[in-house]
């Protein structure tokens, strides 16, 4: 193991934290080529999970992360013109009520988080 993280260390994948920032030894941050590489492999997984299959669509979690969120289930519903269309069903957190004012208050916080097209 050792040699393989020299090996990375040299080659720019990954850094010790400690010898950039000083502090706690035993954290390594990515190097420019960890970077690179993360990304890569962050994109191929996308591509072959998600772009490349029909049934699966790729959402982004901000409806998850509003506090009165306890729960998002996200399915596709046959649509004439776009094939499908994504819908989200929620279930308000302990303590919250569903309510159109509890529904309105949810889609702000995602309209202020998502791209205009997905909310």
């Amino acid at each position: 193991m050792e040699e393989i993280t020299a090996l990375a260390k040299r080659r720019g994948f990954i850094f010790q934290s400690s010898e950039i920032y000083g502090g706690i030894n035993g954290f390594f941050d990515y190097g420019p080529l960890g970077a690179e590489l993360k990304r890569n492999i962050r994109d191929c997984w996308w591509d072959d999970m998600v772009r490349r299959r029909d049934d699966i669509v790729g959402i982004e979690t901000s409806i998850i992360m509003h506090p009165k969120v306890a729960d998002v289930a996200v399915f596709g519903i046959p649509d004439a013109d776009w094939g499908e269309q994504v819908k989200a069903v929620v279930q308000p957190a302990p303590g919250a009520e569903p309510s159109p004012g509890l529904a309105a208050e949810i889609l702000a916080w995602c309209e202020g988080r998502l791209a205009k097209f997905k909310t």
